[in-house]
């Protein structure tokens, strides 16, 4: 699984955090999320969450400009993608598509010359 942390600033410019998910054992922050505590008849708003702690000591990352991953596709973002995945239970990525029913990527886009900086 992968998810995009989507930032735009006031001026409009877009910054994406791309973390990649791994089977493996249960993420306990993930059980906190919104859709997981909706499930279990909880304030899916209750308590806040530290989103942060998902990417807390993953330093290495590659940057690069790209696109939005949804139409109109915009360019000029400003991507950085996590090398280390964040691990997760079978489970908790089958929810993810389970809640969006379908699998969701999109063909692969003209490389328009990108650097992928490491």
């Amino acid at each position: 699984m992968e998810v995009h942390l989507v930032h735009q600033s006031e001026d409009g410019m877009y910054l994406v955090i791309g973390l990649m998910f791994r089977e493996g054992k249960t993420n306990d922050l993930m059980n906190q999320f919104p859709s997981f505590r909706k499930e279990r008849g909880e304030d899916p708003y209750g308590d806040p969450i530290n989103y942060n702690d998902l990417v807390t000591e993953r330093g290495d990352y590659f940057l690069y400009n790209g696109s939005l991953t949804t139409p109109p596709c915009t360019e000029g973002v400003q991507w950085i993608v996590i090398k280390q995945p964040v691990i997760a239970s079978r489970e908790q990525i089958q929810h993810y598509h389970d809640l969006l029913g379908f699998d969701n990527n999109r063909p692969i886009q003209p490389h328009h010359s990108r650097v992928v900086v490491d």
